[in-house]
């Protein structure tokens, strides 16, 4: 496949000689007894991002306050509106939470809103592989006719979903997929959750028997952070709503405080804090290492922690055989730099370990996470305010997580591998063998483009391609949907009403939002919600209790949810006694009630258990492994987050654009005779790819760097899944996360014009 770059005023789209192809899929403060908005000074050197000239005369368009829907961030902004069209996106300085502060990747939605290769209209793909033009009517009822046919020959299994990242941001998105299949009673529900936060989600299920608990770092109050495989600078922060983290930060310093950052990449975060580098999929021995150094020390006080955890002798028993000098060969970190964490986290009166996407994506996501939060318990930084929070989950929502299916773990497992379902969720690198298997045969994806985010190219494309009914709910053809039976046109953030109360539980200062949409929807595009309500009510089980229960849901998700959802949110917060502290128009509400710490969780269902037993076991296994690096494949690929690029469906254009580059440091590319420019073949155990080369500082030596979502461009291989391992063993045990880094790779000289 052959792609070449086409830009709009903000945004770099791909297209594909016969199909436009674009690839949506979519990482001491005030005190919390009464949340206040902060002043617009209250954050020190915060900086803000201004939008440039979009080419229209601003000065001609309607403002209307709305935020973004882009990341956890949710920052506010302004679009100036003229009729259907969005003039610009702007940052909105009177937002309680975000302050003026916005990023590229916001601002650049205008661009997509407008941009000419959106899907408009529902397509349907003839048997040349073209695309037609079709009614509503038209596509769903035949959807609907097959999609009954194949459940009832097949069972309610042969239906699977796999939901894309923007589905967390969308309530209603999730809700209505969620509804749809749980009517039909199928487990096959499949998401990005599996490339990007399982592994956090199965930890808390062990630790906390809780898979939605999550700590959150009080960033505005502790004075050390440890941040392990994240880079909030430039993800705004991921599994933590906090806008402007980069201010929030620099401030931690600004106090007397210090922030850590462990990578085997100086990144954007590690260039402007301190930085310890380590060798990629080792963090669980660096994090055993430190946890032992803690638990064996004089300053420990075993009999006050056993208040509040048990198991804890268990886990001192399981460390106690990690070695400084074993960990420093294996990490690259010295000796003296791991006594030296151990000590600043031990002394520390509020800190936390925080990871993300670095630390899940890794061989043993589930363990590193469980580290982290092991440490953070055993230190008492887990008990109240100042360290890290219990976020806040307002009980309707715990209601609605319970009836559909997604607050469990472990309550059931993948038919082919035996991997625990994570929040309903099953690993997505085992649909494509349930494909292959016969055992799923009609498959929708929403706001996913699995072929650039499921390890195993190939396999996943030849899943897709099997398959008997293949529905894509998306605003672009796309490097998956293009074999589609249809793809449903979806509207854009911007097109549809909103409110955030999802994420709470994600929230240091709790605060719940909504919008009305900015503009109407552009050609026939419709909210998923619209969609699925049209399917619910297009179906035809034989059994009449579905068929009712069918059509009731139906009208349910008919409701104008643009007219209620503000009346919704004020009657969580009072169902919830999370009163009102402020009301900011018509976009938020500031809550007094504010997460705590881990002390009323212990009070709700006990103390934390620090040794369940799956935990241990994988920890004991880990370290009576005695592996050593392959000869054959010696140095080590890893992921980089992009300040102008949004996992695999927005890359903003830059002074350089182009392929995304593999980073090299020096020494390699000197060892490998390769210079800035230069391609190269980058094989693993699973496949190839070629690649650019792009020579930075900033890694380890032994390190390759690759950024994740992005497809073939100009004739380079540069979609990372063709090398990422999509074997069933190599997926994380716990929790059935991907393995996106720390890849073993070989990197060879190529021909100049080999492709």
């Amino acid at each position: 496949m052959t792609d070449s770059t086409r830009t709009s005023s903000t945004v770099v789209a791909n297209h594909h000689p016969r199909n436009r192809i674009r690839s949506p899929n979519r990482d001491s403060g005030p005190t919390h007894s009464e949340m206040v908005p902060l002043s617009d000074n209250s954050l020190p050197s915060a900086r803000r991002t201004h939008p440039g000239n979009a080419g229209t005369d601003a000065a001609l368009g309607r403002p209307v306050r709305t935020y973004c829907r882009n990341c956890e961030a949710l920052c506010g902004m302004t679009a100036l509106v003229n009729g259907p069209s969005v003039l610009e996106l702007r940052p909105d300085p009177r937002h309680a939470i975000s302050h003026g502060y916005l990023c590229r990747k916001g601002i650049a939605m205008a661009g997509i809103q407008h941009d000419d290769a959106r899907v408009l209209h529902p397509l349907h793909r003839t048997d040349t592989g073209d695309f037609e033009q079709v009614s509503w009517e038209q596509a769903v009822a035949d959807i609907a006719r097959r999609l009954d046919a194949i459940v009832e020959e097949s069972g309610p299994d042969a239906l699977a979903w796999y939901l894309g990242n923007p589905a967390a941001f969308s309530p209603t998105h999730l809700f209505s997929a969620l509804v749809y299949m749980r009517l039909h009673g199928s487990r096959q529900l499949y998401s990005s959750i599996s490339q990007d936060g399982a592994a956090r989600f199965a930890a808390s299920a062990l630790l906390y028997d809780d898979p939605t608990f999550i700590g959150i770092p009080d960033i505005e109050r502790l004075d050390l952070i440890v941040i392990i495989g994240a880079n909030p600078f430039t993800s705004n922060g991921s599994q933590l709503v906090m806008p402007n983290i980069q201010a929030r930060l620099r401030a931690v310093v600004n106090r007397g405080g210090r922030v850590i950052v462990i990578d085997p990449r100086r990144t954007d975060t590690a260039d402007a804090f301190e930085h310890i580098q380590i060798r990629p999929g080792t963090d669980v021995w660096l994090l055993s290492a430190v946890l032992r150094l803690i638990l064996e020390s004089d300053e420990f006080d075993i009999d006050y922690a056993d208040i509040y955890a048990r198991g804890i002798e268990i886990l001192k028993s399981t460390v106690a055989g990690v070695t400084l000098e074993e960990t420093a060969r294996r990490t690259a970190v010295s000796e003296a730099e791991i006594v030296d964490l151990a000590d600043a986290i031990a002394k520390a009166t509020r800190m936390a370990v925080y990871g993300r996407t670095g630390t899940c994506t890794s061989a043993e996501g589930t363990l590193v996470t469980f580290l982290m939060d092991a440490l953070n318990i055993l230190t008492g930084n887990m008990l109240d305010s100042g360290g890290v929070l219990a976020g806040w989950t307002p009980w309707p929502m715990r209601l609605a997580a319970n009836l559909l299916g997604i607050d469990g773990y472990d309550r059931y497992r993948s038919r082919i591998g035996r991997i625990p379902e994570v929040l309903g969720f099953m690993p997505a690198i085992e649909l494509w063998t349930e494909i292959a298997t016969r055992g799923v045969r009609a498959l929708f994806v929403s706001a996913g483009n699995p072929v650039l985010t499921v390890p195993g190219t190939a396999q996943v494309k030849d899943g897709l391609s099997a398959l008997e009914l293949f529905v894509s709910i998306d605003l672009y053809v796309n490097e998956s949907n293009r074999n589609a039976d249809y793809i449903l046109p979806a509207t854009t953030w911007l097109e549809r009403a909103d409110s955030q109360f999802t994420l709470l539980p994600l929230m240091a200062r709790p605060f719940v939002q909504s919008t009305q949409r900015v503009v109407l929807p552009r050609g026939q595009a419709r909210e998923e919600r619209e969609i699925i309500r049209r399917l619910l009510w297009a179906a035809r089980p034989r059994s009449i209790t579905r068929r009712a229960i069918s059509r009731l849901l139906a009208v349910l998700l008919s409701i104008d949810i643009g007219a209620t959802i503000h009346r919704l949110n004020r009657a969580l917060t009072m169902l919830s006694r999370g009163n009102a502290a402020a009301e900011h128009g018509h976009a938020g509400i500031s809550l007094r009630r504010a997460p705590r710490g881990l002390v009323r969780h212990i009070r709700r269902h006990g103390r934390v258990d620090l040794a369940p037993g799956p935990i241990v076991a994988r920890l004991s296994k880990v370290f009576a492994e005695h592996t050593e690096p392959d000869r054959a494949y010696p140095m080590l690929m890893i992921g980089r987050r992009e300040r102008t690029s949004l996992n695999s469906w927005l890359h903003l254009p830059t002074k350089r654009r182009g392929a995304p580059t593999l980073q090299l440091a020096p020494q390699d590319a000197q060892a490998l005779a390769v210079d800035d420019g230069d391609r190269v073949r980058v094989s693993s155990r699973d496949g190839q790819l070629i690649a650019t080369v792009e020579i930075s500082d900033r890694l380890l030596s032994g390190v390759a760097c690759l950024p994740h979502g992005w497809a073939s461009f100009e004739g380079h291989g540069c979609n990372v899944n063709n090398i990422t391992p999509d074997r069933l063993e190599s997926v994380d045990k716990l929790s059935g996360m991907a393995r996106l880094n720390a890849v073993d790779v070989r990197i060879s000289a190529t021909d100049a014009f080999e492709i």
